[in-house]
């Protein structure tokens, strides 16, 4: 079977979910790390509380990826990745020391965006950090000896990247998605050309023997009846001889179309082969199947009218199982639907049999 949901921000879910648990090992091993060597005995609470909120605020984020909010997650776990930075900046600036080397990390929510955000959120996820880094570099004096437009060089290069890797994999996953809802068309039509009688548009045989014993395993657990028609064309081979193979075929459309019009939705009504025909009423008794068979006979004698060009003209007979009174299975309840058609026929055509019974003229 093709899977069908499979959207750009499905697959997105799925790598976050991925990215979040290694987050959480690396703020978990940050905080080992930074708890056993501090610089000083305050920056180790401070670094703690940032990185236990830090832990909080990805499994916050992993547990509304997991509900289907797969954008507040994502947005959550890129203020995770701009805070530690610019956390350890705040709570320690002496880490700086002259060098931009810590600094450098800010370009890592950049490229986390390129991966969980649109191309606009990546933009602002880079407009922000190169704003941060100008005023961080602005109001500190001492970084004035280092080489700080290469790292700002950095940053716009990293953003521009990461936009043009943005648009690039969401033009790559549109064009995977269109490509999966065709196949996924594909598929669906292969089952329906399975299922269907070309002819007629019914259900076919094989989809009636599948239906049939799902719905006797449900009547069997509720309790309830089921009720099986089978419909044979009368005089269906004089009227093909004579008038052809395609107006036969247009007559067998005809009354196909007009089963179909006759059933409800949870009904199924099937060509079982040649010019025999299955009706399958779940929830049917007795008495409501009979009448069902009476309405469909009359409807077909009214649209059979036009059709008549043979001596007696063409009609129809029906033969009626009920579940369980004639059959438990799906098998014996055709078989008895089929003896009881054949039963009919004999009788004159034209006529309506329950199964072991005397037909009863419609």
């Amino acid at each position: 079977m093709i899977p069908v949901e499979i959207d750009p921000e499905h697959r997105r879910s799925a790598m976050l979910a991925r990215l979040l648990r290694a987050l959480c090992v690396l703020v978990g091993i940050s905080a080992v790390a930074l708890m056993v060597n501090p610089p000083s005995f305050q920056p180790r609470w401070a670094y703690a509380a940032m990185t236990t909120s830090m832990f909080g605020v990805l499994a916050l984020a992993y547990g509304l990826n997991r509900a289907g909010r797969y954008r507040p997650a994502a947005w959550l776990t890129i203020l995770v990745a701009c805070a530690g930075p610019w956390g350890s900046v705040l709570i320690d600036p002496s880490i700086l020391a002259g060098d931009v080397v810590p600094l450098s990390f800010a370009v890592v929510p950049i490229l986390l965006s390129a991966l969980l955000l649109s191309p606009l959120g990546t933009v602002l996820v880079g407009a922000l950090q190169l704003a941060l880094l100008t005023v961080v570099l602005t109001l500190s004096p001492e970084l004035d000896s280092v080489n700080w437009p290469s790292l700002l060089s950095l940053v716009v290069f990293v953003s521009i990247l990461s936009v043009v890797v943005n648009q690039t994999t969401l033009a790559d996953w549109a064009q995977i998605d269109r490509q999966t809802q065709q196949l996924s068309g594909y598929a669906a039509t292969l089952r329906e050309q399975t299922v269907r009688d070309p002819l007629t548009g019914l259900f076919n045989r094989r989809y009636l023997e599948e239906t049939l014993e799902r719905e006797l395993a449900r009547a069997r657990r509720a309790g309830t009846t089921i009720g099986v028609i089978m419909v044979d064309v009368d005089r269906f081979k004089p009227f093909n001889d004579t008038h052809g193979h395609l107006a036969g075929d247009a007559l067998l459309r005809s009354i196909g179309a007009l089963l179909q019009g006759q059933v409800r939705a949870s009904d199924v009504a099937c060509r079982y082969g040649g010019d025999e025909f299955t009706l399958v009423l779940p929830d049917a008794s007795r008495e409501a199947t009979g009448m069902r068979a009476v309405r469909m006979l009359d409807a077909t004698e009214r649209m059979l009218e036009a059709v008549q060009a043979s001596p007696g003209g063409v009609g129809l007979s029906f033969g009626i199982a009920i579940f369980p009174e004639h059959g438990t299975t799906g098998a014996a309840l055709i078989q008895a639907a089929d003896a009881a058609l054949y039963a009919a026929k004999r009788t004159g055509r034209g006529r309506i049999a329950f199964a072991n019974t005397v037909p009863d003229k419609a």
